[in-house]
């Protein structure tokens, strides 16, 4: 385990014989990750970039990821209203979601980071006074990200991750990147991306069961086989030789393909394969529930497993 400085925060690179992956405390985010020399991941060459960046590059988006329909919540009965920052939706947390909080090393082991953050109650309009923590851990081909939590009241927390992944390692992008989602369904949206019904049957161009060049825009939920708690493999992506299979116990993930990026990052320059809650979930008593509940401890995890094809 290295310590360095990136700008004001701290950074934590934690790395294996073939695989490098750097941590700042800003949004908890993932800013580098690099398999056998190649860097793997979009990202911003100074801390400027993150404080100022609407992407949530390699953050922690929560405490809710995704989107939940009029910003409108109800927990114990309670009705709540969160922060409007996407149109008249809420998204990733609110206009200052973890992206933008610092968070504190809790833990540091050799290839072990873990770190937290207190969230007040009423922040972004969620009730509960939350600590939330991620850990992440790089064990030979390897990087593990685990989301921890507990409220002293009942909540809504589903946090992920929302790395930006180039496979090409020279910046080509996300097309031509052949992804094979576990899934046989998928989440049909309105024109805002909240759900117009329910789950769907994955055909034509939303079936990635045999594998899919990308090649057009995505911004979509696919519902993964197996239990809503089970640890399961979720997506496998190659492009050239590099292979990247992504394994997690949330039930659904959203591929997103990076139509929206800017700032700095180029429009498809990589896509994000976000395991999480179905958007809109807390309203929604047909989709797995993201709330949390009084003093019980939350934990989600997602393993990221690269090679040499």
């Amino acid at each position: 385990m290295k310590t360095n400085k990136f700008g004001s925060y701290d950074e934590y690179v934690l790395s294996s014989d073939s695989l490098e992956v750097s941590v700042i405390t800003l949004g908890a985010t993932v800013r580098s990750l690099r398999f056998r020399g190649r860097e793997l991941l979009l990202g911003y060459p100074d801390a400027a970039g993150y404080e100022s960046g609407s992407c949530y590059c390699g953050a922690v988006a929560g405490r809710y990821a995704n989107r939940i329909a009029g910003g409108r919540i109800t927990v114990g009965g309670k009705k709540y209203l969160l922060d409007l920052n996407d149109g008249n939706n809420h998204l990733h947390g609110g206009f200052a979601g973890f992206d933008k909080k610092v968070f504190t090393a809790a833990a540091v082991f050799d290839n072990t980071v873990r770190l937290e953050y207190r969230s007040p109650d009423g922040e972004g309009g969620y009730p509960g006074n939350l600590t939330a923590a991620v850990t992440y851990t790089v064990c030979g081909d390897g990087f593990t990200v685990t989301f921890s939590g507990e409220s002293d009241a009942d909540t809504v927390y589903a946090p992920t991750s929302h790395m930006y992944f180039d496979l090409s390692g020279c910046g080509k992008g996300c097309f031509g990147t052949d992804i094979t989602i576990y899934s046989d369904r998928y989440l049909p949206v309105g024109a805002d991306l909240i759900p117009a019904g329910g789950f769907a049957e994955a055909e034509g161009i939303y079936d990635f069961t045999r594998g899919r060049i990308i090649d057009r825009d995505y911004d979509c939920c696919f519902l993964l086989r197996g239990g809503e708690s089970e640890f399961k493999k979720a997506l496998h992506a190659v492009y050239g030789d590099i292979s990247l299979d992504i394994y997690t116990d949330y039930p659904s993930v959203q591929l997103y393909t990076g139509g929206f990026l800017c700032g700095g990052l180029k429009k498809h320059g990589g896509f994000a394969a976000e395991p999480e809650f179905p958007p809109d979930s807390p309203n929604r008593k047909d989709f797995p529930s993201p709330v949390l509940k009084k003093n019980e401890k939350y934990e989600k995890t997602i393993k990221y497993c690269f090679s040499l094809s």
